[in-house]
C-alpha cells in the first residue's frame, strides 16, 4: 500500500470515518470503528509496530464514542491528510 500525501491547510478540518490523519511526528492512522462501534485510530505507518492494526501504538489506542471526542483528544497534534490510498 502506498499513501500519496496531498495535505493542504488544516484549518477548519472535519474528521470523518475513513479519513487518514497524520501526527506531528509523521505517524499515519486511519479513523475506524471497532466491533463495539467505538472510534479509534488504525496505524497505517509502514514499518512501525502494529501496522494495519487497531492494537495500541502510543496514544492512538484510546477508544472514543464519537468522532467529536476523537477529534478533541488528538487535535492539534494530529491533522487530516488529503491522501489517496493505493492498494497494489
Amino acid at each position: 500500500m502506498k499513501i500519496i500525501d496531498k495535505t493542504k491547510d488544516s484549518s477548519e478540518e472535519q474528521w470523518q470515518l475513513g479519513d487518514v490523519i497524520k501526527s506531528n511526528c509523521g505517524l499515519l492512522a486511519l479513523i475506524v470503528q471497532n466491533d463495539d462501534l467505538n472510534y479509534c485510530l488504525m496505524n497505517i505507518t509502514s514499518g512501525y509496530g502494529n501496522c494495519y492494526s487497531t492494537s495500541p501504538f502510543g496514544r492512538a489506542s484510546k477508544l472514543h464514542s464519537s468522532l467529536e471526542s476523537l477529534y478533541l483528544a488528538y487535535y492539534p497534534k494530529w491533522h487530516k491528510v488529503n491522501a489517496k490510498l493505493v492498494i497494489e
